[in-house]
Parts: C-alpha cells; sequence; structure tokens
C-alpha cells in the first residue's frame, strides 16, 4: 500500500523523520513540476536518494528547498543501492544550514568554528564542562556539541551521536528564530514532553544540551548558566 499527499501538508523534514525514527524499510516519490526525486528508508537511515541524473547525500540540499510538491509513501521497498551514509539527522541539519545561508547570504566563518573544535576537544575543557554540569541537581544527562552537531563532551546514558545531532538541530532552529524575531542571540530553550524534559544552551561558538528531570527546581537554569558563565571567565 501506498500513502500520498502533499508537502505543503507534510513536509520533507517530517517524513524523514518519521520514517527513520520508525525504522521504516520504504520508498518515497517526490515530484515538483517536471522534477521527480525518490528517497529510500533503511534501518533508521536514508539509505539512498536519486533527482533526475543525481544520486547521493547531494541530493538532500535540492529536496530540503521544495515547499510545494507531491508525494507517495511506499512501504517494504528495499533499497536497490546505498550512496548515502552519513546519519540523517545530521544530513538534514547541515542541508537545512546550508538552504538558509543561501537564502540569507549568510557566509560562515568555518576556520574558527573548526579552530575552536579542535581546541575543545584536544584539551579537554568540553569533557570537564558536561562533567560538572551532570553533578547540578536534576541534570541527568548532559551533551555538548559543535554547531554542526560533532559531539565535543557528554555524559549521558543516550546515545551521543544522536543526542548531539539533535542538539545542534534544536540550537540553530532556536537561533534562526531569534534572527527573525530579533530577539537576540539564544540564550537557552526548554523543551518539555508528557514523560521527558530537555535544555539546550548556546555557550560561544557551540550547543549545551541537558537532559532533566520531569519536575525541575527554577534553580536549575540559574545554576547552568552560573557553571557555564565559570567556564567562559576561566577560559578568556
Amino acid at each position: 500500500m501506498a500513502v500520498s499527499g502533499d508537502l505543503k501538508d507534510m513536509p520533507l523534514t517530517t517524513l524523514i523523520s518519521v520514517n527513520c525514527n520508525e525504522y521504516n524499510q520504504s520508498r518515497l516519490h517526490l515530484w515538483r513540476g517536471e522534477q521527480e526525486a525518490v528517497v529510500f528508508f533503511d534501518e533508521g537511515q536514508i539509505a539512498h536518494m536519486t533527482l533526475g541524473d543525481q544520486q547521493g547525500e547531494e541530493v538532500i540540499y535540492e529536496l530540503l528547498t521544495w515547499e510545494e510538491g507531491r508525494f507517495e509513501l511506499e512501504m517494504d521497498v528495499p533499497p536497490p543501492a546505498r550512496t548515502v551514509n552519513t546519519p540523517w539527522s545530521n544530513l538534514v541539519l547541515d542541508g537545512m544550514r546550508l538552504v538558509d545561508e543561501d537564502a540569507a547570504g549568510w557566509e560562515v566563518e568555518w576556520g574558527n568554528v573548526e579552530a575552536e573544535e579542535a581546541k575543545q576537544t584536544r584539551d579537554g575543557t568540553a569533557e570537564r564542562m558536561a562533567r560538572d554540569l551532570k553533578r547540578i541537581a536534576d541534570v541527568e544527562g548532559v551533551l555538548i556539541c559543535s554547531q554542526r552537531g560533532q559531539v565535543l563532551g557528554q555524559n549521558t546514558s543516550g546515545d551521543p551521536v544522536k543526542e548531539a545531532a539533535l542538539t545542534a538541530f534544536v540550537g540553530y532552529q532556536a537561533e534562526a528564530l531569534g534572527v527573525f524575531l530579533n530577539a537576540g542571540r539564544l540564550k537557552q530553550v526548554v523543551l518539555a514532553g508528557e514523560k521527558w524534559r530537555a535544555m539546550v544552551v548556546a555557550h560561544e561558538q557551540n550547543y549545551v544540551g541537558l537532559s532533566l528531570a520531569q519536575r525541575t527546581s527554577d534553580s536549575v537554569a540559574q545554576a547552568i548558566q552560573t557553571m557555564l558563565r565559570r567556564y567562559r571567565q576561566a577560559m578568556s
């Protein structure tokens, strides 16, 4: 059976997230005007993508610009090849960043970002920071990552790579919203579900993702900001 719909009602990012998180083996057919693309999912990841004569990871950068079009999703269809090896969340995150940068005409000085990543990894600062933050009451897990989702430090029982991708994704989207609202740079954002609670905090050029107890005291956010401020002062 196939499910069809419109990208206006269900954007590509949602379709990707659902299929990967549910570990579907499926084929997603996409049409926009005369353009036709196919995305195959397998084992919780994007396995293969084609767009005309193109195939592989580069296809995602074009597809993420499709705000209109039709789709058809067919289950239990194995991929004919494997041309995508990057985790789906990293792929979508990088793709959305490039799309936004192209639209806004931004120039990102990746050289400075890469130098900061290397320094953080080399001297172990991020690992120590993650350990110290974990000691704060009601903080159950800590993940520190770069803007591109690279794990710099962690003290978590979850999958660090997946958590880093999610932290960077949330942080970037919050930053973009702040620019749109002319509200200044991101300080922190809190996410809450029925049985979970999390926080993403900006720190220098990186993001800190924290898993929190479902019921947290009002002083937790203040304690987190105080700890990060001490690290900034120590490194300045």
